[in-house]
């Protein structure tokens, strides 16, 4: 039995190291940007969700222009989304060739409309769960979001399985 806590401890140790060397590697690629944008434009630092390889999500800060004052956080989060990670070890959590159709924010719910390739019917559970995961968790690290709603060409996006 102290065999296995010890294995346990040390897993746990390195995992802590990996998660650490992580977040520098998220802080590098963050200064890197904060540097290229500093042109007296008004950013905004936001969250984004990608997956890393071993396909769990992973955040990823960006920072965005807001020189409209009107503008549309949730649209604006989710192109960012739809661009992709900026760090290369991550990737896409959303099909390829998705696109945003519209985004609406009505009593705290985020209402976000993609197009039909959002919904591949060839997925599997868990790579339904890390799309749907990204677009929720992004989302709702703006303030005034406490739920989303996903439609896919204006229809609502069921979710069936376990989750």
């Amino acid at each position: 039995m102290k065999k296995f806590k010890f294995l346990f401890l040390i897993i746990l140790f390195l995992g802590c190291i990996w998660y650490t060397n992580a977040l520098e590697q998220q802080e590098v690629a963050t200064n890197e940007l904060e540097l290229q944008n500093d042109s007296g434009e008004n950013f905004s630092k936001v969250l984004l969700y990608f997956l890393n390889s071993e396909k769990e999500l992973v955040p990823e800060y960006r920072f965005v222009s807001l020189n409209d004052l009107k503008t549309d956080m949730p649209k604006l989060i989710m192109t960012e989304l739809l661009k992709g990670p900026s760090l290369e070890e991550n990737k896409s959590a959303l099909p390829e060739g998705v696109k945003l159709i519209s985004t609406e924010i009505r009593d705290n719910v985020a209402s976000v409309n993609f197009s039909k390739e959002f919904a591949s019917e060839s997925e599997m559970e868990k790579v339904r769960l890390s799309k749907i995961s990204a677009v929720v968790n992004t989302l709702t690290e703006i303030k005034e979001i406490d739920t989303v709603e996903i439609l896919v060409e204006g229809e609502v996006y069921e979710v069936r399985g376990r989750f």
